[in-house]
């Protein structure tokens, strides 16, 4: 994986986001791997279904290697006006 468990852990943690239904205010790196399981356990018992996402992450079928699921991590939204007001002074 591009990033440990831990690491992704961390992000939650730096950015103050949480995943609902966890018992901490910042989840941990088992609540992180049961919520990854569970988009990769949806896409394997809907079979007609190409991606899963939740608490920021998205589990996608991975086309090439169909046993494989990638993830993604939702970091936010960006619109050209604030791209474009961000860079000016780049």
């Amino acid at each position: 994986m591009a990033l440990t468990t831990r690491e992704l852990a961390g992000i939650y943690t730096s950015k103050g986001w949480r995943i609902a239904g966890t018992h901490g205010e910042n989840p941990s790196r088992s609540e992180l791997l049961m919520v990854m399981g569970r988009l990769a356990a949806h896409l394997t018992e809907h079979g007609d279904a190409s991606y899963s996402n939740t608490a920021r992450l998205m589990a996608v079928k991975d086309e090439d290697f169909p046993d494989n699921v990638d993830f993604y991590l939702f970091i936010g939204t960006a619109s050209p006006k604030i791209v474009d007001h961000e860079t000016q002074g780049v």
